[in-house]
C-alpha cells in the first residue's frame, strides 16, 4: 500500500478538476520526458550487497583559455596542458572541457493559468551560473545609473537560455532576481526601487564633484580663504587631518562591510554546483588606505584590510567562484581641474593641485589593484578603464561560459595550512590563461576552524542534503522531477496560528500573526520516481518541502513531509501510468513580500525538481473557500 495520509477537505467536488488543470501542464512533459530508470539490481533476498568506498583528496582547478585575439580556445586535451603546485609536477587526475551552445527552443512552454506554476523548460538547463552583482555601497548613483544601462544592453542581445541572477549590495546584500533565463524578468528586476540607490558610507553618493576624487572644496579649502596667520594654518591643518581620518573610517567601514557580503555571497554560491561567474560592478575598494605624508599625522589614517581580502578571496576560490570586478565608473579623470569645481584653492595654493592629483593617482592605483588581485585570485578576469560595460558582461559569461576542468591529487600530502601556489603553463602555446593561482593546504579530514573560509563553507547547506541545496532562495530551478503546482489561498480570512506541520524560523521577527495559509496541490509525472524491488513490491520515499523566504532571502517557514511507498506490482504498474497528486499546506505572514520555495525529491535516486513562487503573484487570486479547517498533510 501507499503509506501516507491522504488530504481531505470540504471542497471535494473541486479535487478533480483540479487534478485534470495540473495534468494539463503535464501534457507536454508526457511526450518529452524519458522513460523510468531500471531499478537498482538487489540480491536474491531483497537486501542490497556490500559497497566498498574509497577516495582521494582531489583539488579542482577551473581554467579559461584565451588566444592572442582574446577569443576562447576550444578543443584542447589534458596533454596541451603542464600543471605544478609550488613548482613540483603534478599529474592531472581528470580533465573536462566544459563547452556552452545557446540551446534552440523547439516548442513553446506551455501556458498555464493564473495560480499554475511548473519547473518544465524547453531549454537545456546545463549552462553556466552567472551573477551580476550591483555594489551600491561603493558606487555613486550617476555611474549605478550608466551601469544599469549598459546590463541592459547586454540583456537585449543577450543569448537564449543564459542563466543570470542579480544582486545587489548597500548596506546589505539582497537578491533582485534569482536565476532566469528570461530577459524581461532581469530588466524589469534592474527597475526595482532597491537596485536604485547609494549607500550613506559614500562620500560622494551623487557622483559629483566627489570627495573620492579630488577637486572638491571642503571645510579646510574654506578656512584656508580667511588668511595665512599660523591660527588660521594650524585651524586648517586640524580640519584636514579630521577629513583625511574621517575619509580613512568610511573606506575602512564600506571595505568590511563589502567583505562581510563577499562571504556571505560565497557561501550561497556554494549550494550550486560547478563554476560560477560573478560580475561585480563596483567603484571604488580600496583594501589599503596608505599613510598621508601631508598630514600631521599621516599614519593616523593607514589602515588595511589585507588579511580579511585574502581569506574572502579563498572562501569564493573553494566555493568555485570566479570574480569579474567591472569598474562601473568607465574611464576616469581626476577632477581636479574639472569644470564642476571652483578652483580657487588651486589659485591661493598651487601645490594642492599636485597633491589632489597624487591622491587621485594613488586611489585609482590602489582600485585597480584591489580588482585585479580579485580576479587573479580567483580565475576571474578584471574590466577596468573603459566605457564598454555591456561587452565587459559579456567577455566575462564568454569567458565563463568556455574553459577546462583540472583536477589533481597534491604529492604533497602535508595538511599544514599554508598557501600554495598552482602553476598552469601550455608549452609552446601562445595562450592567456585565466584560472585560480592557489589554495590553502587545510587538513580535509579536520573540523573546520570557526570563523575560517572552510567553516564558512562547512556551515552552508551545500555541506548537508540535496533537498536542503535546492531550496535556497533564488537559486536555479532543478528539473530532474518536473511537476506543475497550484498556489491557492485555502481561506479569505487571516489566522492567528500557522498551519500544522508548520516549523517557523526562531530568529525571524517577520515570523509571527496574522499569518494566511496557501494550498499547494502538486501533479507530479511519475515517470521520475525510481522504485526498489524486492520479491513482492516496489518501494520508494518521496519527500516534499516548502520555505517560505522574505525578499532578502531570510527563512519565515517552513514544512515538509515524507511518504513512504511499498507498491504491489499490480499497483505500481498502474501508478506509472498517472500522473500522482499531493497537497501541503504553508502559512505566510499577511503583510510584506514573500517568496515560496517549493520542492520534490526521489529518496531513492536523489532526483529533485523545485518552482519558485512570488506570493503577490497569488495573494489577488480568489480563496478555495470562505473558511476551512486546516488540512493535515503531514
Amino acid at each position: 500500500m501507499l503509506k501516507m495520509l491522504c488530504a481531505t477537505t470540504k471542497a471535494g467536488e473541486w479535487k478533480l478538476s483540479l487534478v485534470v488543470l495540473l495534468f494539463a501542464g503535464l501534457n507536454v512533459l508526457q511526450a518529452q520526458q524519458t522513460q523510468p530508470s531500471t531499478p537498482p539490481a538487489s540480491t536474491p533476498n531483497g537486501t542490497s550487497g556490500f559497497t566498498i568506498h574509497t577516495g582521494v583528496n582531489l583539488v579542482i582547478v577551473d581554467v579559461v583559455v584565451r588566444g592572442p585575439n582574446g577569443v576562447p580556445v576550444k578543443g584542447l586535451k589534458a596533454a596541451d596542458f603542464a600543471l605544478s603546485e609550488d613548482r613540483k609536477p603534478q599529474r592531472i587526475h581528470d580533465f573536462q572541457e566544459h563547452t556552452y551552445t545557446a540551446p534552440v527552443v523547439s516548442a513553446a512552454a506551455p501556458k498555464l493559468a493564473a495560480g499554475l506554476f511548473t519547473n518544465y523548460t524547453n531549454a537545456s538547463d546545463d549552462g553556466p551560473a552567472n551573477i551580476l552583482l550591483l555594489d551600491m555601497l561603493n558606487t555613486p548613483l550617476r555611474d549605478q545609473a550608466y551601469a544599469r544601462a549598459q546590463i541592459q544592453d547586454y540583456l537585449n542581445h543577450a543569448p537564449a537560455g543564459a542563466k543570470i541572477a542579480i544582486f545587489g549590495l548597500s548596506n546589505k546584500l539582497t537578491i533582485l532576481q534569482g536565476f532566469t533565463s528570461d530577459p524581461a524578468i532581469l530588466k524589469a528586476a534592474l527597475s526595482k526601487k532597491s537596485a536604485t540607490k547609494a549607500s550613506s558610507m559614500l562620500d560622494d553618493p551623487l557622483g559629483g564633484a566627489g570627495g573620492d576624487g579630488g577637486g572638491a572644496t571642503s571645510v579646510s579649502d574654506a578656512l584656508g580663504t580667511l588668511g595665512s596667520t599660523p591660527d588660521i594654518l594650524e585651524a586648517v591643518a586640524n580640519a584636514q587631518q579630521f577629513e583625511a581620518e574621517t575619509q580613512s573610517f568610511r573606506y575602512q567601514v564600506r571595505a568590511q562591510m563589502t567583505l562581510d557580503a563577499m562571504n556571505e555571497l560565497a557561501r550561497y554560491l556554494v549550494n550550486i554546483p560547478g563554476r560560477k561567474n560573478l560580475i561585480w560592478f563596483s567603484g571604488s575598494f580600496p583594501v589599503e588606505v596608505l599613510p598621508d605624508p601631508s598630514l600631521n599625522n599621516g599614519f593616523a589614517t593607514a589602515a588595511t584590510s589585507e588579511e580579511e581580502f585574502r581569506e574572502t578571496m579563498n572562501l569564493m576560490s573553494r566555493a568555485r567562484v570566479a570574480l569579474y570586478p567591472v569598474d562601473a565608473r568607465g574611464l576616469m579623470n581626476s577632477n581636479t581641474f574639472s569644470a564642476t569645481t571652483s578652483g580657487a584653492k588651486y589659485v591661493r595654493s598651487p601645490s594642492a593641485a599636485g597633491t589632489d592629483l597624487a591622491k587621485f593617482d594613488q586611489q585609482m592605483a590602489a582600485d585597480n589593484e584591489t580588482m585585479q588581485q580579485a580576479a587573479q585570485d580567483t580565475g576571474g578576469r578584471a574590466f577596468v578603464n573603459t566605457n564598454a560595460l555591456s561587452d565587459a558582461v559579456e567577455k566575462a559569461i564568454d569567458d565563463g561560459s568556455n574553459y577546462y576542468t583540472l583536477t589533481f591529487s597534491p604529492t604533497d600530502m602535508n595538511w599544514d595550512g599554508r598557501y600554495r601556489k598552482i602553476e598552469i603553463a601550455m608549452p609552446n602555446k601562445a595562450y592567456q590563461l585565466e584560472y585560480r593561482r592557489g589554495y590553502f593546504a587545510d587538513d580535509p579530514n579536520a573540523r573546520p576552524r570557526q570563523g575560517t573560509a572552510a567553516a564558512a563553507l562547512a556551515a552552508s547547506p551545500a555541506a548537508q542534503s540535496v533537498i536542503t541545496r535546492t531550496m535556497v532562495r533564488g537559486a536555479p530551478v532543478p528539473t530532474q522531477l518536473q511537476f506543475t503546482v497550484r498556489v491557492r489561498r485555502e481561506t479569505g480570512t487571516p489566522e492567528p496560528a500557522v498551519a500544522t506541520g508548520n516549523e517557523l524560523a526562531a530568529d525571524s521577527a517577520e515570523a509571527r500573526p496574522p499569518f494566511v495559509r496557501y494550498a499547494i496541490d502538486f501533479a507530479i509525472d511519475p515517470r521520475g520516481f525510481s522504485f526498489t524491488q524486492s520479491d513482492d513490491a516496489f518501494h520508494d520515499e518521496i519527500k516534499f518541502v516548502t520555505f517560505v523566504y522574505d525578499q532578502d532571502g531570510n527563512l519565515i517557514n517552513r514544512t515538509g513531509a515524507t511518504l513512504h511507498a511499498d507498491l504491489k506490482a499490480q499497483v505500481y504498474a498502474s501508478f506509472t501510468q498517472h500522473p500522482f497528486s499531493y497537497n501541503q499546506d504553508i502559512s505566510v505572514p499577511e503583510k510584506g513580500p514573500y517568496f515560496l520555495r517549493i520542492a520534490v525529491q526521489d529518496g531513492n535516486s536523489g532526483r529533485v525538481g523545485a518552482v519558485e513562487v512570488p506570493v503577490d503573484s497569488v495573494k489577488g487570486l480568489a480563496p478555495l473557500s470562505a473558511s476551512a479547517s486546516p488540512v493535515d498533510a503531514r
